[in-house]
């Protein structure tokens, strides 16, 4: 009986290690293309945006840049001189507009951040464009 009971025990841990466990996919921000050979495992990083560009239109001034598929955009608008953040919105579309009301007088700083949805990813810079408005005329210099 006891032989029988490590031929079964040896069997069993034979059968395990023969099937192993599968590898199963991971939509962390991780790239394992080199862990194939050198068995590491680097960090990914969200792109920033690029190409941030202002044109004035007659609800205001829209922004517009080139962004990654599969992103979300955190558009900011600060007071360049006072710091105050006017707006934040979040958006996956690769434009915005600073709605004219929006923008009291003086000089106002937009940023575009990515951001990978549904995680705390985000890119780690943000361009930024600045737009004025002086006595209801918007410029984006």
């Amino acid at each position: 009986m006891r032989s029988g009971t490590r031929v079964v025990v040896a069997l069993t841990l034979l059968a395990l290690v023969a099937l192993g466990s599968s590898a199963r996919s991971t939509q962390a921000a991780f790239s394992d293309a080199a862990a194939v050979t050198t068995g590491a495992l680097t960090a990914g990083t969200v792109e920033p945006v690029t190409g941030l560009n202002c044109a004035v239109e007659a609800e205001g001034a829209r922004f517009t840049w080139t962004g990654a598929p599969n992103r979300q955009y955190v558009v900011t608008v600060t007071g360049a001189t006072t710091g105050v953040v006017a707006a934040t919105t979040t958006t996956t579309a690769t434009s915005y507009t600073v709605n004219r009301a929006l923008l009291g007088l003086g000089t106002w700083r937009v940023s575009v951040r990515a951001v990978l949805p549904g995680t705390s990813w985000v890119a780690p810079s943000a361009p930024s464009r600045n737009v004025s408005l002086a006595l209801n005329l918007i410029s984006c210099p």
